[in-house]
C-alpha cells in the first residue's frame, strides 16, 4: 500500500507539472485540471483500498470489492464532470477532454497495481501449496 501511495503521488505531481507546461505554452486554461488530478488521486487511492480488501479472501469476495470500487469510481467521476457542466459558465472543452483522459489514466494505473498485487498473492499461495 505504501508503494502505491508513493507512486500515485509521483504520478500526480508529474501530471501537474505537465499540465503547467501545457498551460504555460498554450492558450488553454487548465487551472481546474489541477483539482481534477487531486480528485482522481484521492478517488483512486480510496478505490484501490476498497479493491484490496477482497484480495486473499475468496474469489467472489475479491470480485465484489473490485466491481464495487470500479463502479464507485465510474459514478463519482461522472458526478464530477456533471457538477462542472451544471455549475460552470465556461464549459471548457480542454478541461472536459483532460478530465476524461485523467479518468482513463488513473483507472489504468489502479488496475496495473491491482494486477501486481494479485500476482504477488498468487505466487505466495502457490508456494504455500507446495
Amino acid at each position: 500500500m505504501k508503494k502505491f501511495i508513493v507512486q500515485i503521488a509521483g504520478l500526480s505531481i508529474g501530471l501537474m507539472l505537465i499540465t503547467l507546461l501545457i498551460q504555460k505554452n498554450t492558450a488553454y486554461d487548465l487551472s481546474l485540471t489541477h483539482f481534477s488530478i487531486i480528485y482522481f488521486a484521492a478517488l483512486n487511492f480510496f478505490v484501490y483500498y476498497i479493491s484490496t480488501l477482497g484480495i486473499g479472501k475468496s474469489n467472489s469476495m475479491f470480485m465484489k470489492t473490485f466491481y464495487t470500487g470500479f463502479y464507485l469510481q465510474l459514478f463519482l467521476s461522472i458526478a464530477g464532470i456533471l457538477i462542472y457542466l451544471i455549475f460552470s459558465k465556461q464549459k471548457s472543452k480542454p478541461f472536459i477532454i483532460s478530465y476524461l483522459i485523467l479518468y482513463i489514466f488513473y483507472t489504468a494505473f489502479e488496475i496495473y497495481h491491482l494486477l501486481i498485487t494479485l500476482r504477488a498473492v498468487s505466487k505466495n499461495n502457490q508456494n504455500i501449496e507446495k
